[in-house]
């Protein structure tokens, strides 16, 4: 006597275990998507700040006695509407005091007009010994509107030693925007 019939059940257990399969499949590879995308823009990020880490710590071109303010980049190419970062470094070489305050005084460009490339930076003034290297990031910033030029931008910084009178130290450094 024959309880159940093997190959009615066996038909449809493989056509359920088969569109389990797909479905599971198609599962899988949209999570291995998903996740391969979240680890890329995760190590996107962690680059980038380990960069910028690495950056403010450690200098290409360290000012010294004979050049006392290093910008680097030197020259920075941007697109229009992006952004960049120049370090300005100084060495505060003024032998008359023990310290002097120091602070980055100005950064004009050689463009006029309201579309130019910006700087945005902090103008506070430091005290720094002799001999101490100091930095500052000037941040450059773009709009869609900036024409694709050119442009010389100045850096001052000035320094007044205790009881004495101010010095002014200037560095250059070209913006290059492009379209």
């Amino acid at each position: 006597m024959k309880l159940f019939n093997s190959k009615r059940i066996s038909k449809k257990g493989d056509l359920s275990l088969s569109i389990n399969a797909i479905v599971i499949l198609i599962l899988a590879i949209t999570m291995l998507g998903l996740g391969l995308t979240f680890m890329r823009g995760l190590f996107k990020q962690i680059g980038t700040k380990v960069s910028e880490a690495v950056d403010a710590n450690e200098l290409v071109n360290p000012p010294t006695f004979d050049n006392p303010i290093t910008v680097a980049p030197g020259e920075i190419s941007l697109r229009q509407g992006e952004n960049g970062k120049v370090t300005l470094a100084f060495m505060n070489v003024i032998t008359a005091a023990q310290s002097s305050s120091c602070n980055l005084a100005s950064v004009t460009s050689s463009v006029t007009g309201t579309d130019k490339p910006s700087p945005v930076f902090s103008n506070s003034a430091l005290t720094m010994d002799k001999d101490q290297i100091n930095t500052w990031a000037i941040a450059i910033t773009t709009t869609s509107d900036t024409p694709a030029e050119v442009t010389l931008f100045t850096a001052k910084i000035t320094c007044t030693p205790t009881g004495g009178t101010a010095r002014d130290f200037t560095k250059d450094f070209i913006v290059t925007v492009t379209s």
